[in-house]
């Protein structure tokens, strides 16, 4: 007597049209699953970009205000694209545009640092003495375009002296 066998006599394994029809669906998994990702990778990116976009300008809101807020005196310059404050000859600032950046100058040593690389404008506009309004807009480049974030507040100089 011969072994038995599980296994039909008429049963082959898989056919050379199977194979190719899971390889193909296979791929068209693996491309569309690629795909995804791609699309999900450029959006993050965006979203980091803004947020980056955001935190420039909470950055240069936070200096401009904070440093002119302690000021006595304040010069706008070059059409309204340069502000000078200085407090009592103790010390003097200036916020003023270079390229794309806002940078902050200490007037009295000379050194800068760079607020943002992310200006597009910078007016400043002495409402009243001791009140400087600041409009800034800010911009950055998202895949194909250009975002960009306007923001306007105004700074009263309270250590200035009524005239």
């Amino acid at each position: 007597m011969r072994p038995t066998s599980d296994r039909r006599p008429d049963s082959r394994g898989y056919t050379l049209v199977e194979m190719v029809v899971t390889l193909v669906v296979g791929l068209i998994s693996v491309l569309v699953i690629g795909a995804l990702l791609i699309i999900f990778q450029a959006e993050f990116q965006n979203s980091r970009k803004i947020q980056d976009l955001q935190a420039d300008a909470d950055v240069v809101s936070y200096n401009i205000k904070g440093i002119s807020e302690e000021a006595d005196s304040e010069t706008i310059l070059d059409s309204g694209r340069r502000l000078e404050v200085s407090r009592g000859g103790g010390w003097r600032r200036a916020f003023y545009p270079e390229g794309e950046g806002l940078v902050m100058e200490d007037l009295q040593t000379g050194s800068k640092e760079t607020l943002t690389p992310m200006l597009k404008t910078i007016l400043f506009t002495s409402v009243e003495p001791g009140l400087v309004r600041v409009d800034l807009v800010l911009h950055t480049w998202l895949k194909n375009s250009e975002r960009e974030l306007s923001n306007s507040f105004d700074v009263y100089l309270r250590n200035r002296e009524s005239e």
